[in-house]
């Protein structure tokens, strides 16, 4: 609120600033198309002892200027109108822009979390990939819910910072779900087959629903449109900018 203050308080200042030089123009002008007839028509004669000479000049300038000086002070109102117009809609403004980075931080924040909170449902107590479906349906809930909130982020700012945190949080999704740590997933079985040994207790597994593979899996995948920033580093890759302690490294780059 305070540098939306300022902000108007500044233009404000600028606005008196560029109407107080036209004004005092304005006056002078008016003040001369009025003297100036006079002077010309009167410039010949000398000071005049009469006192109804002396009135009827006061009267003349007096009801001319008045004149002049009423329009001045119309204009003078108007400009004022118009500069407190503009404070309001830049204060307004301010507000409603610090109102949404305030509104953006919360729904940045809160699909974060979301996101977290979904990749440690799918961990089981001993840190590997839980084969539960009720765990599997409040990960995609969670995974769809932070999805909506990131979608109400208006700053681009806000915007390029969540995409960063996101992707590390995917990278998690990727490595827990990745089939070289959990060969078993390469199976369909997987995913809809039935937990017998709990089924003759009667506490049968259920397969996993069909909709929270497709919203975990999807999140987790690279998608053809993410955009790669590597992609902006591979014209100008240099092994002269690796330290020689990385020999390999550097011949590599050199000779391919």
């Amino acid at each position: 609120m305070r540098r939306v203050a300022v902000e108007a308080s500044t233009k404000q200042q600028n606005t008196v600033k560029n109407w107080a030089p036209i004004a005092i123009i304005a006056l002078i002008t008016c003040t001369t198309a009025v003297a100036a007839p006079w002077l010309w028509q009167f410039s010949a004669s000398g000071l005049s002892s009469s006192t109804s000479d002396w009135g009827v000049f006061g009267d003349y300038f007096g009801g001319v200027l008045s004149t002049v000086i009423s329009a001045l002070g119309f204009i003078g109102i108007i400009a004022t109108i118009k500069t407190q117009s503009e404070t309001i809609s830049t204060q307004l403004s301010g507000i409603a822009q610090e109102k949404e980075i305030r509104d953006d931080e919360v729904y940045s924040k809160q699909s974060l979390e979301c996101l977290n909170e979904a990749y440690k449902k799918l961990l089981s107590p001993d840190g590997g990939l839980y084969k539960n479906r009720i765990a599997w349906l409040e990960s995609a809930r969670l995974i769809v819910i932070a999805q909506n909130l990131a979608e109400k982020i208006r700053s681009d700012s806000m915007r390029y910072t969540y995409k960063a945190a996101e992707k590390l949080i995917r990278s998690k999704f990727s490595t827990i779900l990745n089939p070289d740590i959990h060969p078993e997933t390469m199976q369909p079985s997987y995913f809809c087959e039935m937990d017998w040994a709990r089924g003759k207790e009667g506490k049968g597994q259920e397969p996993i629903e069909k909709t929270s593979v497709y919203v975990i899996y999807t999140f987790a995948s690279w998608q053809s449109d993410d955009q790669d920033e590597l992609d902006s580093i591979k014209d100008i890759i240099d092994f002269k900018h690796i330290n020689q302690r990385y020999f390999g490294a550097r011949q590599f780059l050199e000779h391919g």
